[in-house]
């Protein structure tokens, strides 16, 4: 079974809410998937067989393994019965995600052909040059290329290894490092407004999005629904019980103004708007840092090679 990437996935919140928008039935919406993504064939039939059998649709899209947002955003729509809306808010993310990635691969060909040449150029003069000017390559001249490739794969099992940990695990881990700090906890804000905005908006308490929030199974924003019920059970007014890491704090403050549900629903729609540019721009800003870090690390690298390469080079020459 193919496993569906980013941008299959971006596009199947996108069918979906677009069908359901229309008036198609889930299972007609699943149908169409068939024909428009032919390729993840095996996938609809499955959810269209797992429903009929009575499991609930974010049961069957996590035995598929489609991203979290989507699974939780499709949880809460179980309850408040904005499924269109929540898939739609899921695909904007998943977009934000797929041009971003887009624009990384972008930045990181330049760096990576020029480092890649260096590497070459490194061997060919260790293993060429050097041996015909009757000169052995030391520890001194392998030690740069063994730092580029060690850092390379440490690179790569941190990514393997921090991908197979657990969302409350990995959330602890970026609490560490300042720039992902920020990044990370916008999303969470984000996650939490654009569920609150639904339920708002179905005409559902805050309350009732934060019991169903402590329910969910292994997720970051479960603990903050228990830290939330948890005080409104102990009596605590509601905007001091909203004020948690992970809610954004104008959604407190505009519940401590007592306005209409209606209003507080737009209001948290247009706090997740403002969340959602916010997250863009944090996003901008790492990306920008990638290439001048790619090439500062390919700078160090050219001088080590000239250090390890034309010492002795030097020193060879003096000799005569």
């Amino acid at each position: 079974m193919k496993k569906l990437n980013l941008a299959d996935q971006l596009r199947f919140c996108q069918l979906i809410a677009e069908l359901l928008n229309a008036g198609f039935s889930l299972n007609e919406a699943l149908l169409y998937l068939s024909i428009a993504m032919p390729k993840h064939q095996y996938q609809w039939q499955q959810l269209q067989q797992q429903l009929a059998t009575g499991i609930e649709f974010a049961d069957c899209l996590t035995q598929i393994h489609l991203h979290p947002l989507i699974i939780q955003q499709v949880q809460l729509a179980q309850q408040h019965g904005q499924l269109a809306e929540s898939l739609q808010h899921a695909g904007e993310y998943l977009q934000l995600q797929v041009t971003n990635r887009r624009k990384l691969k972008q930045l990181m060909v330049y760096p990576s052909i020029l480092m890649g040449l260096l590497v070459t150029l490194q061997l060919v003069l260790w293993l060429g040059v050097l041996p015909s000017l009757q000169m052995q390559a030391t520890v001194t001249n392998w030690w740069p290329l063994a730092v580029v490739l060690g850092i390379g794969l440490l690179g790569g099992g941190s990514w393997v290894v921090i991908a197979k940990l657990t969302s409350r695990t990995r959330y602890r881990l970026s609490q560490a490092i300042p720039l992902v700090r920020g990044l990370v906890n916008d999303y969470y804000r984000y996650q939490f407004a654009i569920g609150a905005s639904h339920f708002l908006a179905a005409g559902l308490e805050l309350s009732a999005y934060c019991e169903l929030l402590a329910h969910l199974p292994k997720g970051v924003l479960a603990t903050t629904g228990q830290a939330v019920v948890a005080q409104l059970n102990a009596g605590t007014p509601p905007e001091k019980a909203f004020a948690q890491p992970l809610i954004y704090p104008p959604i407190a403050e505009l519940l401590h103004l007592g306005q209409e549900q209606a209003l507080v629903a737009h209001g948290v729609a247009l706090f997740a708007q403002a969340l959602f540019t916010r997250l863009n721009q944090r996003f901008e800003q790492v990306m920008a840092l990638v290439q001048p870090l790619m090439f500062l690390v390919i700078g160090v690298q050219i001088v080590l090679v000239y250090m390890g390469m034309l010492g002795p080079l030097y020193n060879s020459v003096n000799q005569y």
